[in-house]
């Protein structure tokens, strides 16, 4: 999961040990396949029971039907997943139960989850060197990604964003970690 962590930390609702303030909500999560059980009824259809883990919790949960034929090549264990559905009661019971409507690979999600991402740059840290680095940055991590820029006047409490004209990055952990280093903060659109 460290290397998927600006994926998680932009893209998912919560970690999986604050599900239960989801109740009846559309939310994304991701986590490791730490559990896989393929079965079989006594019907002779698949169903599975699994564990998804993350660095707070694990969360249970069993496919059946046309969930399971969809997903059940995702779960697999050790893969990293991204999920998108919904925490909601279960039938005939107190108890919720974590729904999927969407499972990706991780890995995958950054490609169809994000269509830009945005440096927030104070206006004090801009310099000819810190332009140099960024545009060597970006010519080292060439992608499909939008690149947005916020220029912050703290001093003037202003703000200017534009869009970098024909400048695409691969917005994941790895350019997030060098925006980090220098001292720069991205987030994602």
């Amino acid at each position: 999961m460290d290397d998927y962590k600006f994926e998680v930390e932009n893209l998912t609702t919560c970690g999986l040990e604050r599900i239960e303030n989801f109740k009846g909500q559309k939310i994304h999560l991701a986590g490791f396949v730490t559990k896989a059980e393929h079965r079989i009824s006594q019907r002779g259809t698949g169903w599975g029971r699994f564990t998804i883990s993350d660095y707070t919790g694990n969360l249970e949960m069993a496919l059946f039907s046309n969930d399971y034929a969809q997903f059940k090549h995702l779960f697999e264990e050790g893969n990293s997943l991204f999920l998108t559905g919904s925490y909601r009661a279960r039938y005939n019971s107190d108890e919720h139960e974590f729904r999927p409507e969407k499972v990706e690979l991780l890995e995958s999600v950054g490609g169809s989850q994000i269509s830009s991402v945005t440096l927030q740059i104070p206006v004090k840290l801009l310099t000819v060197e810190l332009l140099d680095k960024l545009d060597l940055i970006c010519k080292n991590h060439k992608g499909k990604h939008i690149l947005k820029f916020r220029l912050l006047d703290y001093t003037n409490q202003n703000a200017l964003s534009f869009a970098a004209i024909k400048r695409k990055v691969n917005a994941d952990s790895d350019f997030a970690m060098e925006m980090e280093k220098l001292g720069l903060e991205c987030s994602v659109g």
